[in-house]
């Protein structure tokens, strides 16, 4: 799993950390952008064949898969060329249709996952932020292949949309289908509780990962325990931000999971998260 990998729009090297890095075939949408005629061979494949494997060694432990949204992709396999394109109104008929078309592997490769035994899909988004797109260009080109890809996750009894990243539009996407929301919490607003203030959805959240990474016991331990004043705990999900990078801290994370369970009252989890744990 470790190897190059080819995806039907470019390619995949992994990079020490977990981090990626992708060697891009086009700069831009246009009339020659086109994709594999299976969206579901090579790479994607594989990516299916890792979730198969790692169900057959975890048991019923729910596992959410992994899926990018159609504007992260692109902004990837573009090297961020589509936020240029987008503002200047370039090619517009052919980065709708690449947008549709990455939106519909997005929707086939979920659906797939939740085939196998996934409980739902971890919809991983980078560019909910206003520093790329105005309103507009939002509504037009991020928002509604969103919604297309996501029909793929409607078959999961848990699914989570990811916020990644700094100044996010949380009015534009908080009546996305999903059952969870999970953002930079600690190191971007809002605060849980005043999260609490604008959806039901479950939060997922309130741990600042960088705490985890450098090991700081005092930051957890607050952390921790301001979520018991701010929100119910049957509506929170208490995890990092965002990706803790390899070699995890297990230390971190034995204190945070002994914090949690020295609490004495803690509320039955309802709706679909309890679906998902029964």
């Amino acid at each position: 799993m470790l190897n190059d990998r080819r995806f039907p729009w470019g390619w995949l090297t992994p990079k020490r950390g977990g981090a990626k890095e992708f060697f891009i075939p086009v700069s831009r949408t246009g009339p020659g952008c086109r994709r594999d005629r299976d969206n579901l061979k090579g790479a994607l494949t594989c990516e299916l064949e890792s979730l198969r494997l790692i169900l057959e060694k975890i048991g019923n432990t729910p596992v959410l898969f992994t899926a990018f949204s159609p504007m992260t992709i692109a902004s990837k396999l573009t090297r961020g060329g589509v936020y240029r394109q987008v503002k200047d109104r370039e090619n517009v008929q052919y980065l709708h249709a690449a947008l549709e078309m990455i939106a519909a592997d997005v929707r086939h490769l979920s659906e797939e996952a939740i085939a196998l035994g996934a409980k739902g899909v971890f919809f991983a988004h980078q560019d909910t932020g206003r520093i790329h797109f105005n309103y507009d260009d939002f509504s037009e080109f991020v928002r509604p292949y969103d919604l297309e890809a996501l029909i793929g996750a409607q078959a999961g009894a848990f699914n989570v949309l990811h916020l990644h990243g700094d100044e996010v539009r949380f009015h534009e996407v908080k009546d996305y289908p999903v059952d969870a929301l999970n953002w930079h919490v600690g190191e971007a607003r809002p605060s849980l509780a005043a999260m609490r203030l604008i959806t039901d959805k479950t939060l997922v959240g309130g741990l600042n990962r960088w705490s985890i990474i450098q090991n700081d016991m005092a930051a957890l331990k607050t952390q921790v325990d301001q979520v018991r004043p701010g929100c119910k705990f049957a509506d929170i999900i208490l995890t990092p931000g965002c990706t803790i990078r390899c070699p995890v801290n297990v230390e971190a994370l034995t204190y945070i999971r002994d914090r949690i369970h020295g609490w004495r009252e803690l509320n039955t989890p309802s709706g679909p998260l309890r679906q998902m744990i029964d």
